[in-house]
């Protein structure tokens, strides 16, 4: 099973997050967290497949947060979900992520982007690999030829 971290600074955000991707429960360990430290001590605790965060968030920023997991947990795949579009703040995102999404976002984008992350994470299943990957920022889409399996 998947684990899957979802952060953002708005519970209601989040909420909607678990209702959009209810039907996906049985299938991925879904948390929730509101705030950048909390999501960083729950990586330290056990490890996650996937990080979805907010970039604007008091404290601990997304990008500050999505670079900590970065370095200390590079196979962990890092999904920005955004409802902020400025360069500048993109440009940051690029840098730490390997997909951008935008809010408001709807559950079949969300939940492609986490099952192409998830996918390319099994096609280079292997720790060195994983880690190599991990430290770059945005992941290339692979070709279903070279997959094995339509992207």
């Amino acid at each position: 099973m998947k684990r899957i971290l979802f952060v953002d600074d708005e519970g209601n955000i989040l909420d909607g997050i678990r209702r959009l991707l209810h039907t996906d429960r049985t299938r991925w360990d879904m948390r929730f967290s509101i705030i950048g430290e909390a999501a960083l001590k729950a990586c330290e605790v056990g490890s996650f497949d996937v990080v979805v965060s907010d970039m604007r968030m008091p404290g601990m920023d997304g990008a500050t947060l999505l670079n900590h997991i970065r370095d200390r947990f590079p196979s962990t795949a890092r999904i920005v979900l955004s409802g902020y579009s400025d360069a500048q703040l993109s440009a940051h995102a690029a840098s730490v992520a390997h997909r951008c999404l935008s809010k408001p976002c709807s559950a079949s984008d969300l939940h492609a982007a986490i099952e192409r992350v998830c996918s390319h994470q099994e096609i280079l299943d292997t720790p060195e690999i994983r880690r190599v990957v991990g430290a770059v920022g945005e992941l290339p889409s692979f070709s279903s030829s070279m997959s094995g399996i339509d992207l």
